[in-house]
C-alpha cells in the first residue's frame, strides 16, 4: 500500500459513507418489522 498525502482523508470518507449505508441498510428491516409487528 502506497501513502499518499491525500488518498487517505478519502478513504476515511468512503468508509464512513459505507458504514453509514450499511448501518441504514440493517436498520431498515428493523423498523419494518416494528411496523408490521
Amino acid at each position: 500500500m502506497k501513502k499518499f498525502k491525500f488518498g487517505r482523508t478519502r478513504i476515511e470518507n468512503w468508509a464512513n459513507i459505507v458504514t453509514l449505508i450499511s448501518d441504514t441498510v440493517l436498520y431498515i428491516p428493523r423498523l419494518m418489522m416494528k411496523l408490521f409487528n
